[in-house]
């Protein structure tokens, strides 16, 4: 066998290696590598050169030809024949905008029959209607939302946000989403960055059939079409925001359809934070006007100073339930913003100065200063502007058990119900020789208040029995829930006034006073809870 050894050599000498190059040789085989684009570099070149994308010409005739002229602005227009409910819209909205899971800024709802001898149904794809008067942007304590004053694209600013989630109430299509994990607000802006490339918002290249177009329209026509015409089968009155989106189709104007989720009676959120805040808030005015009333009829100086450190306690409370609320509790502070056009501002804003006026009116009180009378009025003054505030930002949703004609009331009434009893509760404890008088007077309160939630319920049942927006059933349920909480309510404060004014009155109405805030609180979780949204057509659920 033979063994072949490898061969090794010896390195070359400098001598004679080749010859080394010039500096100037070596500059110029340098800038010859440089001249050759790296592929970024030719992927961005090619971008300069090109001024449309491979895909433009599929969505050409889907986008306007020109940009939007001074009374005009950019809207969808769903074609609802061509709809096949496949939800490729909803997906591409999702992955293009990099959503999280379960996240999207577009909906496939459906339109069912409405009569016993046809059977149709109608997809409905949906998004943001980019509104003329959007009720998002004049919710938002924060002016978290603004309309372009070019295209009329309404955009949500996502660092502005501090997550309250009003605009999701005062939206009456269930546009703008709350992301739980951000605490913000996220919603449609018609892929505003892709329209500025000149290509297609995700929804629209998506979709197969094409029935999803970016059109430009005439605001005035808009808005007469709105206050005119339908916007879509059983969807909410266009005339509260002026909703831009064009429905086009047999199903548009079609009065045989309604929502597939018609019949459904999903529960809303509580908002406890907001349950907290509205019933504290409102027993606190309630308390500071009582004591601008009482204070020298029957109410010792110790009752009233401390009655009113109870309500500037009770406010307080409120107030940090508030910010409990809040995705974003660190930006509170911004709450102010929108005074000019929130009614949530203008909440904040009165009790924000209730809270420090009822506490500087405890301490004039204790002081014995002259100063007192005039601090405690302008408390009132602001408790009693902060709940007829919480009234307006729950009307303004336009949801039927909202109105301010029965929200302010019902307020009120939960501002001087459970105060004259606590008031009354203070009353055992003086001397005065009205006092006798004064605690029937109170519990009087409280059962005329009591009485007027039990009529305001029966006059809400009555007037909106047959409004096709609320349910029939799920009101009826609420209603009698709220009844019977309120009726527990006034039957113990009834029971005050025909009991001895002994020791054992103390006790009485000591439980009173909780049976009072149960009752408020369940009523409230209930305003919450049972109330029916307005809603855009949604998908039968199992």
């Amino acid at each position: 066998m033979t063994i072949t050894l490898p061969q090794f050599h010896e390195p070359s000498s400098p001598s004679r290696s080749a010859p080394a190059l010039h500096p100037g040789d070596l500059i110029s085989q340098l800038l010859k590598e440089q001249s050759n684009l790296s592929a970024v570099e030719q992927f961005s070149e090619w971008h300069q050169t090109h001024t449309e994308s491979a895909q433009a010409k599929h969505y050409r005739n889907l986008l306007p030809a020109t940009m939007p002229t001074e009374g005009q602005q950019l809207a969808f227009e769903v074609d609802l024949d061509q709809c096949s409910g496949c939800k490729a819209c909803v997906v591409a909205c999702h992955s293009l905008n990099g959503l999280d899971e379960g996240e999207s800024f577009r909906d496939v709802g459906l339109l069912l029959s409405n009569t016993e001898h046809a059977s149709a149904f109608q997809h409905v794809t949906t998004a943001c209607h980019h509104c003329i008067d959007p009720g998002c942007l004049n919710a938002c304590p924060v002016n978290a939302y603004e309309k372009d004053p070019v295209t009329g694209i309404v955009r949500h600013l996502d660092d502005q946000c501090f997550g309250c989630q009003y605009c999701t109430l005062a939206c009456p299509y269930e546009v703008p989403k709350y992301h739980a994990a951000k605490g913000i607000v996220r919603k449609c802006d018609m892929c505003s960055q892709r329209l500025s490339a000149g290509e297609a918002p995700a929804c629209v290249q998506a979709c197969p059939h094409q029935a999803i177009s970016i059109r430009t329209i005439d605001i005035a026509s808009a808005r007469s079409a709105a206050v005119s015409t339908t916007f879509l089968p059983d969807s909410p009155d266009p005339r509260i925001t002026l909703p831009t989106t064009r429905f086009v189709g047999k199903a548009s104007n079609s009065q045989d359809l309604r929502a597939g989720n018609y019949a459904t009676h999903a529960l809303e959120h509580a908002h406890w934070p907001l349950v907290i805040l509205l019933v504290f808030s409102q027993v606190a005015a309630g308390l500071a006007t009582l004591m601008l009333l009482l204070r020298n009829v029957g109410l010792s100086d110790t009752a009233v100073t401390t009655l009113l450190v109870i309500a500037a306690g009770l406010a307080t409370i409120a107030a940090i339930s508030s910010t409990l609320h809040l995705g974003r509790p660190q930006f509170a502070y911004r709450a102010i913003l929108g005074i000019r056009h929130s009614w949530l501002s203008r909440e904040i804003v009165a009790f924000g100065a209730f809270i420090p006026l009822c506490w500087g009116s405890a301490w004039l009180s204790f002081a014995d200063s002259s100063w007192m009378a005039a601090c405690l009025a302008a408390a009132v003054v602001c408790g009693i502007a902060g709940v007829a505030a919480s009234a307006m930002i729950y009307h303004v949703t336009r949801r039927p058990f909202w109105k301010a004609y029965r929200s302010a009331p019902m307020f009120m009434a939960t501002a001087f119900g459970v105060s004259s009893l606590v008031a009354l509760l203070a009353m055992q404890f003086t001397s005065a020789n009205l006092q006798g008088l004064l605690m029937r007077e109170l519990a009087g309160v409280a059962i005329v208040s009591g009485l007027v939630k039990l009529w305001l319920l029966k006059q809400s049942l009555a007037g909106h029995s047959n409004d096709s927006q609320l349910r029939g059933v799920q009101l009826r349920n609420c209603v009698r829930l709220q009844v019977t909480s309120v009726g527990m309510f006034v039957l113990l404060s009834g029971m005050i006034v025909f009991w001895p004014m002994t020791s054992a009155s103390i006790v009485m109405t000591a439980a009173a006073i909780i049976a009072g805030l149960m009752a408020e609180v369940t009523e409230r979780y209930l305003f919450f809870r049972a109330v029916v949204p307005l809603r855009m057509p949604g998908v039968v659920k199992a």
